[in-house]
């Protein structure tokens, strides 16, 4: 095959004549696991809760969730928010209980979250934040979440 004459935008970076370094989220940087369980009792709906800290100039890559038990008619939905409280978690972005995953019955099956650029899948932090999980729909019942999330930092 010829070598490429068209290159992605980190690629492009490093070929003549620009020469510019890439930043480690976007190639060879290390990719971080932030796992978190929680066993729920009887949390009320509109239970907030942060699941993990974020580390400034993370790229976020990919979550999953797994339950013990299927949540019914309760949901869960997966957001993000800086941990400074200042309600953004970039200027001019507020924080939100649903931005990588909105609203959603759980079952024992694997459920991912950033999956779209839409959900913040290839998002790189400006600051410090929370991945924070909400209920809704009813009273979560006594069972145990399970996840994790995969970011590139350095």
């Amino acid at each position: 095959m010829p070598v490429p004459t068209a290159f992605s935008d980190q690629l492009a970076q490093v070929q003549p004549p620009n020469y510019a370094p890439l930043r480690p989220n976007e190639a060879e940087g290390r990719v971080r696991l932030a796992y978190f369980t929680r066993t729920f009792g009887t949390e009320a709906s509109g239970f907030y809760m942060g699941l993990c800290r974020i580390p400034r100039g993370a790229r976020l890559l990919r979550g999953c969730l797994y339950m013990s038990a299927s949540t019914g008619s309760a949901t869960i939905a997966i957001g993000l928010c800086g941990k400074d409280d200042s309600g953004f978690i970039a200027p001019g972005v507020a924080d939100g209980p649903a931005l990588c995953l909105a609203a959603q019955t759980m079952s024992t099956t694997e459920v991912p979250f950033l999956v779209t650029q839409a959900l913040y899948q290839g998002y790189v932090t400006v600051k410090e934040l929370y991945l924070t999980l909400t209920t809704g729909g009813a009273a979560m019942a006594s069972q145990t979440l399970r996840g994790y999330l995969l970011y590139v930092v350095d």
